[in-house]
């Protein structure tokens, strides 16, 4: 049942030191030998960056401004856009904080999260409370380091693994890299020492035959190769012969790592939160097509320098690498260019890298429903209205259905209440907050005006053979996706659960058109894995907190969802 009133939660604030003393600690507050670990050279920061986060780093001692600093700059680079990773996990404004976590620290009634102030102040309120949480706890080690990895990914990893999982290691040395290099900076009361500055290290380019893609990859590579045209399977294969030959525990001179050989600054950069790491093999190879269409993407302008341009971009980590000029003004990237394209040739006439035309997701799914193939929907003459009042006009904030109609930014949609046409009632989330890992999704009374679990982001997550965008659905409170029992296709009648967002999983959803009720469509929300519909047990059942489950798609049922945003209501 429904549900005690949230109790609200009082931020401990410490005595407010004095602008001079903080500029002091600022450099005083490096890690224990600052050149431990090499600096990470970051975007110029403004005056008047420098006083919010000189103001904001007062929230408590373990914050200083060029530790914040270090978190703005793996989140949006100081542009007030949050880069690929963060936005693709819906992350937003300068710190990339996610919408629960804002609703959470918003600093002031109205506050805007696009506004710099507004959102490296609940940055550090949040990271505030993760060391107090981390006290409590009385775990052993860098609290600031251990806050940033709970930031990154949850306490509930940081207590389990008792120190910075794996899975928020290479987010916790970029920040800290990047907090060294701003600490070193005069405007933060630094030297302005440019000495532990690491320069670039091209790859070394060994041009030797090609190796066929180990049977273990080929699926990875095939997958990776299908989220743009300008990277296919033969491309990705090329590029990882080329850098790490496809060893998954090669370690670069300049720390790539891992058989894509990403810099840990890429990969906090491009990679969505996830427990994968650069060494996870088959999740790297998957990592490694979703970066490069991405940085592919940024670079644009060049035309057919385009791949190019962003290989060596990749290679960098930095933004030395803008144009072709600058390819070509390094005799590594360039045989590095041509080593790619000449071993492209040749795995393209590997017909295990063809990319299939029918919609295979996931190697582990079999859309092979028990069932039969569902039956198409047929709008009823009259639908029935519901007792939720639609939104008055045309929208166009829908998630597209097909890839082709998307915007190609890979941005997350939403946040949406899903509300079921036959029951009248929202996809939910038992109690209030986020919900624990692997616990039930259920239907309950839409709740737009009260401060509840009921909003989901779709996330894209893959293009399958028919062109369809296909998306995780991500809660918004917990950050977990909706989950089916075990790998591959879920059988009928499988219960949906809520845990951690995995690829190759049967995790990834499509949207169908089914009815439409005035101004609101209405959508079978399909499972790729199994190809059956989100369903609520019964028949339009209106029981509340029933566990939501899959079902062969049928019309005139209880299969009908429409996508509702808060302001909509």
């Amino acid at each position: 049942m429904k549900r005690p009133t949230p109790g609200g939660r009082k931020l401990v604030m410490v005595t407010v030191l004095g602008l001079a003393a903080l500029i002091t600690l600022a450099a005083s507050a490096r890690p224990d030998s600052a050149y431990a670990v090499p600096a990470l050279p970051g975007t110029e920061v403004s005056d008047a960056d420098l006083g919010i986060l000189v103001e904001a780093a007062k929230s408590c001692p373990a914050l200083t401004p060029a530790r914040l600093a270090g978190q703005v700059m793996a989140a949006s680079q100081f542009s007030g856009d949050p880069v690929h990773a963060v936005s693709a996990a819906g992350g937003r404004g300068p710190a990339g904080l996610t919408p629960q976590t804002w609703r959470k620290w918003a600093p002031w009634q109205n506050a805007k999260q696009t506004d710099n102030k507004a959102s490296i102040v609940a940055l550090a309120h949040g990271m505030c409370d993760l060391v107090g949480q981390l006290r409590v706890v009385n775990l052993a080690g860098d609290q600031w380091r251990l806050a940033l990895a709970a930031h990154r990914v949850g306490m509930a990893p940081v207590i389990q693994a008792a120190t910075v999982p794996a899975g928020a290691r290479e987010y916790v040395d970029t920040v800290e890299r990047y907090a060294v290099w701003y600490a070193l900076q005069p405007q933060f009361g630094g030297s302005g020492d440019p000495a532990p500055v690491s320069s670039p290290t091209d790859p070394e380019v060994v041009d030797v035959p090609a190796l066929p893609v180990p049977d273990q990859y080929v699926a990875a590579v095939v997958e990776a190769g299908r989220f743009c045209a300008a990277v296919p399977p033969a491309r990705i294969a090329a590029q990882i012969m080329a850098t790490s030959a496809f060893d998954a525990q090669k370690l670069g001179p300049a720390g790539q790592q891992g058989i894509g050989q990403f810099l840990p600054q890429i990969w906090v950069r491009y990679v969505p939160q996830t427990t994968s790491t650069p060494w996870s093999g088959v999740a790297a190879v998957r990592a490694l097509g979703t970066t490069m269409c991405a940085m592919v993407k940024e670079q644009a302008k060049q035309g057919k320098a385009a791949y190019p341009v962003a290989l060596a971009a990749f290679q960098r980590g930095d933004a030395s690498v803008r144009t072709k000029a600058d390819v070509a003004a390094s005799k590594s990237l360039t045989a590095l260019v041509a080593l790619v394209a000449r071993y492209e040739g040749e795995y393209a006439k590997d017909a295990r890298l063809a990319v299939p035309g029918a919609p295979k997701p996931i190697a582990s799914a079999k859309p092979a429903p028990s069932a039969g193939k569902p039956t198409e929907p047929a709008k009823p003459n009259a639908p029935k209205p519901t007792k939720t009042k639609a939104p008055a006009s045309e929208r166009s904030n829908q998630p597209p259905i097909k890839a082709a109609d998307g915007d190609g930014s890979g941005r997350v949609y939403g946040a949406y209440f899903i509300h079921n046409l036959g029951t009248d009632l929202c996809m939910d989330i038992p109690n209030f907050g986020a919900g624990p890992r692997d616990g039930k999704v259920t239907q309950f009374t839409c709740q737009p005006k009260t401060v509840d679990n009921q909003e989901f982001s779709f996330v894209p997550s893959f293009v399958d053979g028919d062109g369809n965008q296909l998306y995780w659905i991500r809660n918004i409170d917990s950050g977990y996706c909706l989950d089916l029992p075990g790998l591959g296709a879920p059988a009928d009648g499988s219960r949906l659960v809520e845990t951690g967002c995995f690829q190759n999983d049967n995790q990834d959803w499509r949207l169908q058109k089914s009815v439409k009720v005035g101004k609101i469509q209405y959508y079978w929300i399909r499972n790729a894995a199994s190809g059956y519909c989100l369903d609520v047990p019964g028949n339009a059942d209106a029981a509340k907190d029933i566990q939501l489950a899959l079902s062969p798609c049928r019309a005139k049922n209880d299969h009908d969802w429409s996508l509702i945003q808060k302001s909509e209501w």
